[in-house]
């Protein structure tokens, strides 16, 4: 098994703060990948495949080639890993998937406690009085700031005063 980072040249600057939570949280010898358009990152093995932006899943399935174990996990490099990983659970997976042919996936994605809306993915940076040179985004938000170079909200945000000046 392998595990490849799903990231673009644009979030380099993520890189630092997710593989450093990566390493902390994650304990394996497994290989890992990052996958992206043309840079290198020196914290994973990095396959390059220059797919616009649009084409994400394209890209995904032609670095998938290049990875040379049966099973992938696959991460996105904002997703923020704050506790360790049960390397016995992803086992399971594996030993399911070797028994049963039909299963393509698990997904191991964080869910919301009705009591506590903050996603776990989050703690590292509340626990560390969020510092400076971070930002939390969602996927639009993250899509956005790709694309447009600032997050949906703040360019609403900013299109609104900009309005309310006109008015």
């Amino acid at each position: 098994c392998s595990i490849m980072i799903n990231s673009c040249d644009n979030y380099s600057d993520i890189w630092e703060p997710f593989f450093t939570l990566f390493n902390k949280y994650f304990k394996t010898d497994m290989d890992v990948y990052i996958s992206l358009e043309t840079k290198k990152c020196p914290y994973a093995k990095t396959i390059n495949k220059n797919f616009p932006l649009e084409q994400r899943t394209a890209r995904i399935r032609e670095c998938l080639k290049d990875i040379p174990t049966k099973y992938v996990i696959i991460m996105d490099e904002d997703c923020f890993i704050s506790e360790y990983v049960n390397m016995f659970e992803i086992q399971n997976c594996i030993k399911y998937m070797e028994e049963d042919n039909n299963i393509a996936q698990f997904n191991f994605e964080p869910t919301f406690d009705n009591n506590d809306l903050e996603c776990k993915y989050h703690g590292w940076l509340k626990r560390n009085n969020y510092p400076e040179g971070f930002q939390i985004l969602y996927f639009n938000c993250n899509f956005s700031k790709n694309i447009n170079g600032k997050c949906i909200h703040q360019i609403m945000r900013e299109e609104e005063q900009n309005k309310n000046k006109c008015d």
